[in-house]
């Protein structure tokens, strides 16, 4: 007999008896819950304008100390400053957002899947739900 496909979809198959992620499966008779945990994760504009910022700062004071017109490195030191505070500023409000999908297992939570597609990861936890029911209706 087939067993009915609940969702597939690139490297996820869900069936009312199995989660497959890639090459590794999971008997839904083993997990207890699922859940989707939002990240967030650190955007790369923001850390290459921090990092730009840190080396503003290292080079103004490099440069303060070789000359006797220190005060004329301050507003490139000043410039590093606000480029690292807005770099700060920008990874706060924009920051990279992925989801991760949490299996509960009689062996620990499993980060099963991560993805920036909310809608993707939401749409696996909703199948995983319905190979629950499944298994219930037909464990009776």
């Amino acid at each position: 007999m087939p067993l009915e496909l609940l969702f597939e979809l690139e490297h996820v198959r869900i069936t009312p008896d199995v989660a497959k992620f890639g090459g590794t499966s999971y008997q839904i008779a083993n997990i207890g819950s699922v859940r989707v945990v939002p990240l967030r994760k650190r955007n790369p504009v923001a850390v290459i304008a921090f990092l730009l910022g840190v080396g503003l700062i290292i080079a103004a004071a490099a440069a303060s100390r070789t000359s006797e017109l220190a005060g004329k490195y301050f507003s490139l030191a000043a410039t590093g400053a606000g480029i690292m505070v807005a770099a700060l500023l920008l990874q706060l409000v924009w920051p990279r957002r992925a989801y991760t999908l949490v299996l509960k297992t009689s062996s620990g939570d499993v980060e099963a899947l991560t993805s920036r597609r909310k809608k993707f990861i939401v749409d696996v936890k909703q199948a995983i739900e319905q190979a629950f029911i499944a298994r219930s209706h037909g464990s009776r």
